[in-house]
């Protein structure tokens, strides 16, 4: 009985779609951050609310703080061309284009600092560092090679930063990270049967469906450090770990409308019920900023961000029923920078008007890009505005609009992944919309 690859399961941390940051992070964390398209965001300190970017910004808050921020990601996605090839025989039959398989999602943070004495500031903070929802028909031709994609995470974050010196401060913080996954597809039950020489069968015409649901907690760490070397000059470098996430599921089939699924199913013990085993990392990054008061107004920033993404190999699925043979898919994903420019004016007292442009560079290996993972790269133009209220309160606003490259996909039959999968062509459009709003509120 042929059995390998029988299910179409691409990783199922696939977020890497929509306005997040390339691969599969969000930087959606502050709304001062996004409208200067992050740029400098490492360099920003005395503001709880740019932990996410350097813990290290705890380190000059007087008193207490609470930042609180929401963000709307607005996705206009399409793919479009898509065919495939069963068995190398049959081709897959379905709906070649459609419109809104990327979902919109709105993404909250909320970081809170205290400063204990002189030197010493401590920060918690609870976020969403990745996530996607995206959603594809059952009678899709990409069907075999994913219906549904939903991945939450939630970081809970414990930071502490040290001033040491006027110049030069320093910070860290443990991050408990939770995932939150579901994601499923469709299985050509009728190719197998073909496969094996069971007669009465076509390719492509009964399926069974699957389901895999699952969750971890993992540790991982960031470090930070803000140094003034010199007068109007500020350089803010952090460290974020890669996370390792080992964690079991529940697989679910549903075979009751599908004879070839119920043959298999009694014949052969396929799609039961049945939990399963897996491990994934997200990657560790590495980014530097930095600002320059041009004038009295004017701040110059810009930031580097370099993301490991070489950690994300490959996605192995085992389950324990031990007739459901383990799935493997190849990512072979490469290391990846972005680069941002941009800028603070200062118009008034208590207004402040901030713009800037990012180049998020794909980490995405062309060879492997499936339709979970349809990334490309990006260019962001943003722009936003601080207003202070009172004596306690700040009101950020930023928005930016996103380009996508357009990806092309190219899923080979002869993938051994693959060989009940089918092959696997079309295009994807995507651009995007962000909205965050932010409210920070001081206590000294």
């Amino acid at each position: 009985m042929k059995t390998q690859s029988l299910l179409s399961i691409t990783s199922w941390a696939a977020l890497s779609f929509g306005a997040q940051a390339a691969g599969f992070a969000l930087e959606q964390q502050n709304a001062a951050a996004i409208g200067g398209a992050y740029a400098g965001a490492q360099t920003e300190t005395g503001d709880v609310g740019f932990i996410y970017y350097n813990p290290a910004a705890l380190a000059d808050i007087e008193g207490l703080q609470l930042s609180a921020n929401i963000s709307a990601i607005i996705i206009d996605s399409a793919y479009s061309n898509a065919a495939g090839t069963l068995l190398g025989l049959a081709p897959t039959t379905g709906l070649n284009a459609d419109n809104g398989a990327l979902k919109d999602t709105v993404l909250p943070a909320v970081f809170f600092g205290i400063r204990v004495n002189e030197a010493l500031s401590l920060g918690f903070g609870v976020n969403a560092p990745f996530g996607l929802n995206s959603t594809y028909s059952t009678s899709s031709i990409v069907r075999y090679h994913a219906t549904e994609t939903d991945l939450k995470t939630m970081s809970f974050n414990a930071a502490a930063a040290v001033k040491l010196s006027n110049k030069l401060s320093i910070g860290g913080a443990l991050r408990v990270q939770r995932l939150d996954f579901k994601v499923g597809n469709a299985i050509d039950s009728a190719g197998i049967l073909v496969a094996n020489t069971v007669p009465g069968f076509v390719p492509g015409t009964d399926d069974a469906l699957v389901v895999l649901d699952g969750k971890d907690f993992a540790i991982g760490y960031q470090i930070g450090a803000i140094s003034q070397p010199a007068d109007g000059w500020s350089i803010g470098v952090n460290y974020a770990s890669k996370i390792d996430h080992e964690f079991d599921g529940a697989a679910s089939f549903e075979i009751m409308s599908s004879p070839a699924s119920q043959l298999l199913n009694g014949s052969f013990g396929l799609f039961q019920d049945t939990t399963f085993s897996s491990a994934l990392s997200t990657p560790a990054s590495f980014s530097v900023g930095v600002a320059h008061d041009a004038s009295k107004s004017l701040t110059l920033k810009g930031s580097a961000v370099y993301t490991l993404w070489h950690s994300f190999e490959g996605v192995v699925i085992a389950f324990d029923n031990p007739a459901q043979p383990t799935e493997t898919l190849m990512q072979d994903w490469k290391d990846s920078w972005a680069f941002s420019l941009g800028g603070d004016y200062r118009v008034a007292e208590r207004t402040t008007l901030r713009a800037g442009f990012m180049f998020d560079a794909s980490p995405v290996n062309d060879s492997f890009a499936s339709p979970r993972i349809p990334d490309a790269d990006r260019y962001w133009i943003n722009a936003g505005f601080t207003q202070i209220i009172g004596d306690r309160m700040k009101l950020d606003f930023g928005a930016g609009y996103v380009f996508v490259d357009q990806r092309n996909i190219l899923q080979p039959a002869a993938l051994p992944e693959n060989l009940f999968r089918g092959s696997l062509t079309n295009s994807y459009d995507t651009n995007a919309l962000v909205v965050s709003l932010r409210l920070l509120y001081r206590r000294n």
